[in-house]
Order: C-alpha cells, then structure tokens, then sequence
C-alpha cells in the first residue's frame, strides 16, 4: 500500500500564502514552514520563511505547494 501524504502542515512544507488577514503585502507570497505552533487558545500557527509574520489557518488562506 502507498504511504499517504497527511493535510496537516508540517515543518520542511513549502506554502503559498492567498491571503493574510490585515497584511496584504503577504498575498501570493511562498515560503517554507519552520516552525508549527499554539496559540493561547490552542489554535494552530506556522511561522516560516516568508517574514516575521505567522499565518494562522482560522484567519488565513494558502496552500502547500
């Protein structure tokens, strides 16, 4: 049997942003996750390579690519 790739985003994943709530500037911006965190409110977060700002999935929009 094929291994699986999971929909969960890992570290290593490169991702392109669509769309980032309040800061336009990321739109269509790739980069590579380097780190996958909680919020305080056990939310997720990736932060990575495309700047200082993290994406949040209940807020923002991407994709792996």
């Amino acid at each position: 049997m094929k291994p699986t790739r999971s929909n969960k985003i890992e570290v290593g994943d490169k991702i392109k942003i669509l769309r980032m709530c309040n800061e336009p500037q990321y739109t269509n911006v790739e980069g590579t996750v380097t780190k996958v965190g909680k919020d305080c409110d056990g939310q997720p977060y990736y932060r990575g390579t495309w700047g200082k700002t993290p994406v949040y999935p209940r807020f923002d929009s991407f994709k792996r690519i």
